[in-house]
């Protein structure tokens, strides 16, 4: 009898109204009671708690449901279950079907720290309401010293052709990435290549002070562009060092194919009123192996569901902001303007050219929160809020890079993946086979110089070398 009670305690008779449930792969049906759904008791909250209970490696944004084995049409997800008639014996379930090819294989489960990790495929999308930012919501800069700000103004060039000092000392051995890992490439969010930062110049002065008496007297185009008097360059927001951070297989993820978003947990008046906060932002990969390339670590935090809730409502408030008419059109034109092309500048024309036709249809979406979505947590800790160009890559919690930087190159992730990828809402530098990737490895380059200098020095007309010599070269 003792027993029994220790049985009954453990699990707790349910009342109320119930649904046999079966899930496709899972042994058996399950009974899901009224009580386990949420506030909306629809055929969405049943997906979530079935999802859950049969611990699905996927979103339960995949799941359908359906009256019967037989029935092709699934249910609306915003039916009310009280509605739902079928699933009340366990001969005949509600029956849970997904596409199986969503569910990663077994042996990839088991590589990403054996957690599956959601996908930016499993993020719902809603059509897209105008929204523009608030005048008062206008981020700032550091005040940059009066001295250097006459000095930049007079001897400013035009040229836009700032030098890209060093962004950090440290070898890139000893370099940690943003998920804490040892290793990585330094990127520049908003792009080291000019002819790209003039094109989001006019998306930046929607967003920051355009007037020079908020900048320290100094146009905003300058602060673009930068200066080569030395001293100088670092007030460049190109080469600033809260446009910065060091991440594994970033020119392949993060600029080439577009595969990885660094998504703030913040809304957007946070993000403008930033001034080198520590802050909470979500790694999200448009497919499980994205998380295998940036090394996962096995005890990498998981983001709560109100931090992927704050994120995707930063994003979809910028998205709404960028893709409306007076901010499209001004890009638009930039990237019309702009004298060096590149295959990034076109996918940019393609989105802002199409915004007006897509978003009369209700063709152009945003992300929207919804529950189930596990995205890896990654922690920045606070920067110093100053005009300089090096930062210590060496420690962890990664130093913060602007958080808007980083939400404008999440916004180009979100549509390029919509998009099949051929849209930009930004452009972004050109993949590392042109030789402009908008990493750099400060630690390699000048060695491989000082390499091909001595090779050409001492090397004889037959090409021949003195192998002690190469040797020595290496051991420093």
């Amino acid at each position: 009898m003792a027993q029994q009670i220790r049985e009954r305690s453990r699990s707790p008779l349910r009342r109320g109204k119930c649904w046999w449930v079966y899930v496709q792969g899972v042994s058996g049906a399950m009974l899901i009671y009224e009580s386990e759904l949420g506030g909306n008791k629809n055929v969405d909250d049943c997906l979530l708690a079935a999802a859950e209970r049969a611990k699905l490696p996927l979103s339960y944004g995949n799941l359908n449901m359906h009256e019967t084995s037989e029935a092709a049409t699934p249910l609306k997800r915003a039916t009310p279950m009280s509605r739902v008639a079928s699933g009340q014996s366990e001969e005949r379930p509600l029956i849970i079907s997904y596409d199986s090819s969503a569910i990663p294989a077994e042996e990839k489960l088991l590589k990403v720290t054996g957690e599956y990790w959601s996908t930016w495929k499993d993020v719902q999308v809603g059509s897209m309401i105008a929204f523009r930012i608030p005048e008062r919501w206008r981020g700032e800069f550091p005040a940059i010293p009066r001295a250097d700000a006459v000095q930049f103004f007079s001897k400013w060039t035009g040229e836009g052709s700032s030098a890209g000092p060093s962004s950090s000392r440290h070898r890139v051995q000893d370099r940690c990435n943003v998920l804490g890992g040892k290793g990585g490439q330094i990127a520049h969010i908003l792009p080291h290549s000019l002819s790209c930062a003039e094109v989001w110049q006019p998306a930046l002065t929607t967003l920051f002070p355009d007037d020079p008496k908020r900048n320290s007297g100094v146009p905003f185009t300058k602060l673009v562009q930068g200066s080569t008097v030395r001293n100088l360059e670092r007030y460049c927001l190109r080469h600033v060092k809260w446009n910065k951070m060091c991440f594994l297989n970033e020119a392949e993820l993060f600029d080439n194919q577009r595969a990885i978003g660094l998504i703030p947990c913040m809304d957007m008046e946070s993000m403008l009123g930033w001034r080198g906060q520590a802050y909470d932002a979500i790694l999200v990969a448009n497919e499980a192996d994205s998380y295998h390339k940036v090394q996962i670590a096995a005890e990498q935090k998981r983001a709560t569901e109100q931090q992927v809730a704050d994120a995707l409502k930063g994003l979809c408030r910028l998205l709404r902001h960028l893709a409306s008419k007076s901010v499209s059109d001004q890009v638009s034109r930039a990237a019309t303007c702009v004298h060096a092309k590149s295959d990034s500048i076109a996918m940019c024309l393609a989105f802002h050219r199409s915004v007006t036709s897509h978003a009369a249809k209700g063709e152009v979406v945003v992300p929207k929160s919804t529950g189930g979505l596990k995205f890896p947590r990654v922690r920045f800790q606070q920067t110093v809020w100053e005009w300089a160009t090096e930062c210590n890559f060496t420690v962890v919690p990664h130093h913060a890079p602007h958080p808007l930087f980083l939400m404008l190159r999440a916004c180009n992730f979100h549509v390029h993946h919509l998009s099949g990828r051929k849209h930009l809402v930004l452009p972004a530098c050109p993949p590392p086979s042109s030789g402009t990737s908008d990493s750099e490895d400060v630690g390699a380059i000048p060695r491989l110089n000082e390499l091909r200098h001595w090779w050409a020095k001492h090397s004889t007309s037959a090409g021949a070398a003195d192998i002690e010599d190469l040797r020595r070269l290496f051991a420093k």
